[in-house]
This record gives C-alpha cells, sequence and structure tokens, in this order.
C-alpha cells in the first residue's frame, strides 16, 4: 500500500509532547500520530456501535444458572 504525506499542524509544545512519547515507545513521531488517529476513529466507531446495541436492547438475559443449565 503506497502511504500519502499529509500535513497536520501542531503547537510547538504539542510537538514536543509527541516527541518524548515517540521517543518513550521507541516510535516515529509519523507512527504515534497516526496509530493515535487511527485509534481515536475506532473508538468512536466501536462506542456509536453500543449506543445502537444498547438502543435496541430487549433486556431479556438469562442467570448465570440459566446459561449453566443450558451448556449442561
Amino acid at each position: 500500500m503506497t502511504k500519502v504525506v499529509q500535513g497536520i499542524r501542531f503547537e510547538p509544545d504539542e510537538i514536543e509532547m509527541i516527541n518524548e512519547y515517540a521517543k518513550f515507545t521507541g516510535k516515529t513521531f509519523s507512527a504515534v500520530v497516526r496509530e493515535s488517529a487511527l485509534e481515536a476513529i475506532e473508538d468512536k466507531i466501536d462506542a456509536e456501535a453500543l449506543r445502537e446495541v444498547i438502543k435496541n436492547d430487549s433486556g431479556n438475559y438469562l442467570t448465570l444458572d440459566e446459561v449453566v443449565e443450558e451448556v449442561l
């Protein structure tokens, strides 16, 4: 997969913080920013999926004893 260069503007203190974290983790600045952005997006997608599940939840649950009975 070909990577594309994209510019992002940071405040100097933000760059310093990201660089320090990158150094601490042994990653590059680019890797830290890329991974953080993708994780944030995945978290938002997961949160939205959870909201949908909760919204459509029937509230019908089995007790632990009922699950054990079904399994055994």
